[in-house]
């Protein structure tokens, strides 16, 4: 029996491109941005084949992290199996729409804003002023009234104004100095 040898094969390939072909692509790479307000602007140098950026906070970090974006995009792309254009697009519409969100919330009124508090410690009264320990315990009888009247709940907006005053946080004072 003779053995014959197969000219078939599977194999992963990767495509690559010329250097001539990603300088012109690069090329195409740069956008103005901001953070916190102050302009700035990030490109392609094709003399150093390197992403540029104006000097300031976080450029280098920025691109960094959408490096590592970019990365998961593409790793997902092999695992998804969509093409890797149709996954950057999403991501950019994605975080579009993100932003869309988060403008709307900062719009919000206060009443519509919730707080949770977290990892909540017990000041050290102590350490405090005379003065500062009055403030609080006023402040403290007068979320107890609130919430006695009803003022204060889960998602009930406060229709009654309670307010500290000095005179308040004075007679507080006296009270403690005669004690």
């Amino acid at each position: 029996m003779s053995k014959v040898e197969s000219k078939f094969a599977t194999a992963d390939v990767q495509e690559s491109y010329s250097d001539a072909a990603l300088k012109r692509a690069w090329s195409k790479y740069s956008f103005n941005y901001k953070i916190d307000g102050e302009a700035r602007h990030t490109w392609y140098d094709s003399n150093t084949s390197e992403v540029g950026f104006d000097d300031g906070k976080g450029a280098e970090e920025l691109f960094n992290l959408t490096e590592e974006i970019d990365r998961v995009i593409r790793e997902s792309h092999s695992k998804a199996d969509i093409d890797v254009l149709d996954l950057r697009e999403f991501a950019c519409k994605h975080l579009r729409a993100m932003i869309k969100v988060e403008q709307e919330l900062q719009r919000a009124p206060a009443s519509e804003r919730c707080y949770k508090a977290s990892n909540v410690k017990p000041m050290d009264m102590d350490k405090l002023s005379l003065e500062e320990q009055c403030v609080l315990e006023v402040l403290q009888e007068q979320l107890e009234k609130a919430e006695s009247e009803g003022a204060v709940g889960e998602g009930a907006p406060g229709e009654k104004v309670y307010t500290i005053t000095k005179e308040m946080v004075d007679a507080k004072m006296q009270g403690k100095e005669h004690n």
